[in-house]
């Protein structure tokens, strides 16, 4: 199936399990100034069906699977609808997998799990968050609902059914053309990192551009930027040194596999990303970026999330040694005003930023690995 290839606007799924705390997350990026109104509308997917079934929720809850999976098809469809009309982007709120016999309540696990995601939902969002949560706190968390009637299930159980919504999320993602990212949940974080990853995927091309420039900008003292006649480039992997820093990060932070794909190494992971819908795309590289963060992140449930990703860039520069030739050549151009060096990478800039720093090498790196950096670089 063909890439989505509109930038805008951004329709955003946010997922989890019931009682993760989707709705609080919701709340929360409607009221930040961060995620300005100006930009998104946000919608919980249960009050979109509220408001287009004829006698509300209560009677949607009533009606067999297939009618539901066609009214939900609906719903997603009236949200693509009005983000296309008014060109905003949305954020939206949902279920990927329910009870097959419990109609719209989570209240039992004593049957199988069914996918309630619909083709329409596949097609309407161009991301998707997925909000994982330790399944301790989620079943404290339903247990002290006071809106709404849970049963109580057994953290274990919870465990699995999570597993089975992100192995399941991703494969569709990847299938789809859709950026896919696992949040975890962590208290005073959360938001931020959601906000952080919508001004990433927010970033369009020409953007992207700009602000790579500002980063290199930033590295290098003004004068000398005026100075320089001449601006040589590096492409950093495989010319700087015979490494690919890349894959180095994905086999450093790759030990227990991803979202549950413990026999499929990070680097066949990325082959699916980029041989499928969105090829090396920029949005492609923008998930790439997502999953490269996901494997140091994944488990920060109480960790500082910088840390891990630095201890990583840290592990991964102490294997890579420079070309002596490149070395010394990088050092006489950097003491040549007329000429400004810059180290080009396709990977984790970090990485690069320590090898050159190890070496005493002032020399501007243009690279991207995580959302907060900005921007992305393609091989283009």
């Amino acid at each position: 199936m063909p890439p989505k290839t509109t930038p805008s606007p951004n329709i955003i799924g946010i997922y989890g399990l019931p009682g993760a705390g989707k709705t609080t997350i919701l709340s929360q990026l409607r009221l930040t100034g961060d995620m300005s109104p100006a930009y998104y509308d946000y919608y919980e997917g249960s009050e979109v069906i509220d408001s287009i079934v004829d006698g509300g929720l209560a009677a949607f809850k009533q009606l067999p699977h297939a009618d539901k999976q066609r009214h939900r098809a609906t719903a997603i469809r009236h949200v693509g609808d009005e983000a296309r009309r008014s060109g905003k982007g949305a954020i939206v709120a949902g279920h990927f997998m329910l009870p097959a016999t419990s109609g719209e309540s989570d209240d039992d696990l004593d049957t199988e799990l069914q996918q309630v995601c619909t083709d329409a939902d596949l097609d309407t969002f161009t991301h998707i968050v997925y909000l994982q949560a330790d399944p301790e706190v989620v079943r404290r968390q339903r247990a002290g609902d006071q809106r709404r009637a849970r049963k109580a299930l057994p953290a274990d159980e919870l465990g699995r059914w999570q597993q089975a919504e992100m192995r399941g999320l991703f494969e569709l993602c990847v299938d789809f053309g859709i950026v896919f990212a696992v949040v975890v949940a962590a208290k005073g974080r959360t938001l931020r990192r959601i906000v952080d990853l919508c001004a990433f995927w927010s970033t369009g091309e020409e953007e992207n551009v700009d602000a790579a420039l500002d980063k290199v900008r930033e590295q290098v003292d003004s004068a000398r930027l005026e100075q320089a006649k001449t601006i040589v480039v590096f492409d950093a992997d495989r010319t700087l040194a015979p490494y690919d820093s890349g894959v180095m990060f994905t086999d450093e932070a790759d030990a227990d596999g991803y979202l549950g794909h413990q026999d499929d190494k990070m680097g066949g992971l990325l082959k699916r990303v980029f041989g499928g819908p969105l090829g090396y795309s920029h949005r492609a590289f923008q998930q790439v970026s997502v999953m490269l963060e996901g494997l140091v992140y994944r488990s920060a449930h109480s960790l500082e999330l910088q840390d891990l990703y630095d201890a990583t860039c840290d592990l991964v520069a102490g294997h890579i040694g420079m070309y002596q030739d490149m070395i010394m050549h990088l050092g006489q151009l950097t003491w040549n005003q007329d000429i400004l060096p810059v180290v080009v990478t396709c990977g984790v800039r970090q990485v690069w930023d320590k090898v050159l720093q190890r070496e005493n090498l002032r020399v501007p790196v243009i690279g991207g690995g995580r959302a907060k950096d900005g921007y992305v670089v393609t091989p283009e």
